[in-house]
């Protein structure tokens, strides 16, 4: 989500040169994290888990929804893509960094009050 995007943006401006590098590296961590998730959940569908019959009976019952929702997913994360490089294309990270520390003091603000943040 936009939260991994951000923790990816963090890590990946140091490492680039412009704001279109920093982005496409973001978006290219992003991407693999995601990747990686799905695989291990794949695996121990397939392999190692102890309800795994039930499990694949479920998957293969499933087949066709989960295809349309990953094939959906995949176009909405494209086109979120393209929409957040082109954005930090013509006006750069400076609304994200506002984002993030008014974010930050109102968490902080929400602690120094006693506000639970449980979700």
């Amino acid at each position: 989500g936009t939260q991994g995007v951000q923790r990816h943006a963090t890590l990946a401006v140091p490492l680039a040169t412009t704001h279109l590098d920093a982005a496409q590296t973001a978006g290219a961590l992003d991407t693999n994290t995601l990747g990686a998730g799905l695989t291990g959940r794949l695996n121990g569908l397939t392999y190692g888990a102890t309800e795994s019959d039930a499990l694949l009976k479920l998957l293969s019952d499933n087949i066709g929804v989960l295809l349309i929702g990953n094939v959906v997913a995949f176009i909405v994360a494209l086109l979120a893509i393209k929409f957040f490089i082109s954005y930090v294309t013509k006006y750069g990270f400076k609304a994200f960094g506002y984002y993030r520390i008014i974010v930050g003091a109102a968490i902080i603000i929400m602690g120094l009050c006693g506000i639970s943040m449980e979700v």
